[in-house]
């Protein structure tokens, strides 16, 4: 019988790898999902005719190489495209083992973004697998792009027939299957589960639409800090020294004087007595290239509708609570653990008015990688891709010392800021630098991806790396008050996001919008703050507003924050919150002890009575109809007028972001 046409091979190879990419990807789905319906497993079938076509594609090229010369240059470059492919399916399914999502657009957008600090989290997963599945998918690249199509070349014309037919045969009962579900599930498979996510983010638009009612917000008209200074005698301020402390994955319960079962930071919990305790603080997102900026900034992180990353250049103002203190003659400091560069965050935090920017990007000492219990295999394959500096941390003692030495060197009657960011509470938290255990004692290592079970363990590691830091700030109060500092200094400690330890059956932060994420202990103490106890609703915005308060002045125009040590308590107070990470797209709005959050990827909508239902378990919309369309109207308003503003240069040199009010117009 006759050969088949070039044609015809192409066509044959494309349904021999979509017959092929099926077959894998239902053996996965079935393993990870056994009680997937046979019509849910069949729709998976169509979306991947895409990379089955770019399979195809590749070894019908191959075929065509016949030239000595040309296989030298074009096989690897063949090789190449097809193990993208391949890897993108593979490593895929490789993080959905690891957390229950596949790559989507934001995860992408991450890895171009941030390459080196999103390898440093490679540590946390199994490397091992990792280097295997490469290994696996070279191999079986060369058979793709080599063995399959010389084997489709000796075919019979009849052979390829019926590999065409049958091909055809299974993407014609996949779109059956996909027509006659009324909801098709996309998200089982890689290639549909990037699809839908960038359906998502391109509809997400048409989803603004506001419910009927009104929500005031006020536009701030921009102003010179001149203008803003000559309000107030500056002669008359108090300056304080002041320093900000954000704690990585700080829990709202690893305190006992809020709502912890245990002594865990001895010094923090000291100064927390002393001072002013915000029992109902929150951050104002559940990732940090968001949430960090917050208690610097005093704006909510809404910038865009898909996951923005601080651009080099801003055509919008943006004024930091030390931009103000520069200017009334403070030394001024960022002392980081961790890299500064994540999510473009530097970018924003350097506008000039500071002495000193330390981080683990430009430290001069020793950095850290962080260490599973597949550590050392981990670590040593991480240092030789990406070095030290941009994929590790400090430790929080180097961190503490440089702080120390920072401020040991200015005059004595100068006025300090410092920001400090501590990581050792990262997961896969931080071992003891300086050997002392008290919590995990067995020494207990997370691998992979951690089961509930292990929830209890893993809250001991935990512990254990947050009493390191309590020792490092014990460390740094002491030095203070060896410089005669102390007394005169005022304190800001934090988390920069919760940590979900189980709650919702997730286990880190980035995740949904849920308390475990969001909910933090807020502490101010030291010179001038009178002991308190409020149960206010309180933001990591409103921070640089309360320090500007202490000192005397009124809040920056630019801010979205309140003074907390001012303001009355009032429980009508909006304050909202966004998610933008791989994981999860997310927004939610809080007022009167409820928060209503919203799903963009399932049009979701619940409703929270934090009171009576502090874990978020029961949507209660249905019984508050009136609070639930006002929410929702609070809600939009804020997302439309924030996106509205960032997105038209024209605004930025007239005003500021906009505020949304306080209390809705019924």
């Amino acid at each position: 019988m006759d050969k088949p046409s070039r044609l015809r091979q192409f066509l044959t190879l494309t349904a021999i790898y979509y017959l092929l990419l099926i077959f894998v990807n239902a053996g996965l789905i079935l393993l990870t999902n056994k009680s997937v319906a046979l019509g849910q497993l069949l729709t998976t079938g169509c979306l991947l005719l895409w990379p089955a076509i770019g399979l195809g594609l590749i070894g019908f090229l191959g075929t065509l190489v016949e030239m000595k010369c040309a296989r030298i240059f074009l096989y690897p470059l063949i090789g190449l495209i097809a193990l993208m492919i391949l890897g993108f399916f593979a490593q895929s399914w490789n993080l959905y083992f690891q957390t229950g999502h596949f790559i989507g657009v934001s995860a992408l957008q991450m890895l171009s973004h941030d390459t080196w600090q999103v390898m440093q989290h490679a540590v946390d997963i199994d490397l091992k697998r990792t280097v295997v599945l490469i290994l696996g998918l070279g191999l079986f690249t060369f058979a793709l792009i080599i063995e399959v199509p010389r084997y489709v070349t000796s075919m019979r014309a009849f052979s390829t027939k019926a590999c065409i037919a049958v091909g055809i045969i299974s993407l014609c009962t996949s779109v059956l299957a996909s027509l006659m579900i009324a909801q098709p599930v996309k998200g089982l498979e890689p290639a549909g589960a990037l699809y839908q996510d960038y359906q998502q983010q391109q509809q997400m638009q048409a989803r603004l639409m506001l419910p009927s009612g009104k929500i005031n917000f006020t536009r701030n008209p921009a102003i010179s800090f001149k203008t803003y200074l000559s309000k107030v005698d500056i002669n008359k301020l108090k300056k304080p020294n002041i320093i900000v402390i954000l704690i990585e994955s700080l829990r709202y319960d690893a305190l006992k004087s809020f709502g912890g079962s245990k002594v865990v930071m001895p010094t923090v919990e000291s100064l927390a007595l002393k001072g002013a305790r915000f029992q109902q603080a929150y951050a104002q997102s559940s990732h940090s290239n968001y949430a960090d900026l917050d208690a610097l900034n005093s704006r909510y992180p809404m910038y865009s509708l898909q996951t923005y990353y601080y651009p080099k250049e801003f055509s919008y103002p943006r004024v930091l609570i030390y931009d103000i203190l520069k200017k009334l003659g403070y030394a001024t400091a960022i002392i980081s653990s961790q890299n500064e560069h994540w999510g473009g965050m530097l970018n924003y935090l350097d506008t000039g008015s500071l002495d000193t920017i330390i981080h683990a990007q430009n430290y001069k000492g020793k950095i850290y990688l962080e260490k599973t219990g597949n550590s050392a295999f981990n670590e040593g394959v991480v240092k030789q891709m990406l070095g030290h500096k941009k994929a590790g941390k400090i430790d929080d003692h180097l961190t503490v010392l440089a702080a120390n030495q920072w401020i040991n060197k200015l005059p004595k009657q100068k006025p300090f800021f410092i920001y400090m960011n501590l990581q050792s509470s990262h997961y896969p938290f931080r071992e003891p630098g300086d050997g002392i255990r008290k919590f995990n004692k067995l020494r207990w290592k997370p691998t992979g991806m951690i089961p509930l079970t292990q929830v209890k363990k893993l809250r001991a590691r935990y512990d254990e790396s947050l009493a390191y830091i309590d020792r490092q700030i014990a460390l740094l109060l002491k030095n203070l008050k060896k410089q005669h500092r102390l007394k005169n200094t005022v304190f800001v400690i934090s988390g920069d996001t919760g940590f979900a330890m189980g709650e919702h059956k997730r286990i880190g932060n980035a995740w949904y919008l849920h308390q475990a994420t969001v909910h933090l202990p807020l502490l101010l103490s030291g010179a001038g703050i009178k002991e308190r106890n409020s149960r206010s609703p309180a933001g990591q915005i409103d921070v640089p507003p309360t320090l500007l308060g202490l000192i005397g002045l009124p809040a920056h125009p630019s801010f979205e924050g309140i003074d907390l040590l001012q303001a009355k308590a009032n429980k009508s107070r909006y304050l909202f919150f966004v998610a933008q990470s791989p994981f999860a797209t997310q927004y939610g709005v809080m007022r009167d002890g409820f928060k209503l959050l919203f799903t963009p990827k399932d049009k979701h909508y619940a409703l929270y009575d934090l009171k009576h239902d502090p874990t978020e378990s029961k949507d209660v919309s249905a019984k508050h109809p009136q609070l639930d369309k006002q929410l929702k109207t609070a809600l939009f308003t804020w997302l439309t007028s924030h996106v509205e503003y960032y997105q038209e240069p024209a605004m930025h040199a007239d005003e500021y972001v906009p505020t949304v009010h306080y209390r809705a117009i019924d």
